[in-house]
């Protein structure tokens, strides 16, 4: 695990009141992604470098902004024991949860916040005549997709 509950939650300006547990499945999805992304091999090296590190530090980042992808849909879900709830309070106290729309358009920008700061740790492979160089995968992604 290179990030934190910390971070994630400064990442995303979350309350402290989002507890740990509704955050972890989430982590969890967003570390497969990473192995998969980088290769367990880098990701491991990557973890091993420690919290100093400037690699360490990027792929932190990304892997909480790749949490917040995950968790933004779960986050915007209201539930008051009988279902999922569309709007509390009324008049000013109202509170109405995100679009479908503004959900995507959330989850849109952690991901693409984590895929930018991943780039520089997606294994390449070396460019031939059968393969252009725009056509290179890295470990399951091709930077052309990324």
């Amino acid at each position: 695990m290179l990030t934190s509950y910390i971070q994630i939650r400064d990442e995303g300006n979350l309350p402290e009141t989002i507890k740990d547990d509704k955050l972890k499945p989430h982590w969890d999805k967003a570390i497969i992604e990473m192995k998969r992304i980088m290769t367990d091999a880098v990701y491991e090296e990557t973890e091993a470098k420690g919290e100093n590190d400037p690699d360490y530090d990027t792929c932190a980042i990304a892997e909480a902004n790749l949490t917040l992808s995950y968790a933004i849909t779960s986050l915007n879900i209201d539930t008051h024991g009988t279902g999922i709830v569309r709007s509390k309070g009324f008049d000013e106290g109202r509170s109405d949860l995100l679009s479908q729309n503004e959900v995507e358009r959330l989850r849109t920008y952690y991901k693409n916040i984590a895929m930018d700061l991943l780039k520089p740790y997606i294994p390449q492979m070396e460019s031939t005549e059968d393969v252009p160089a725009d056509e290179l995968r890295g470990a399951n992604y091709r930077l052309s997709a990324v």
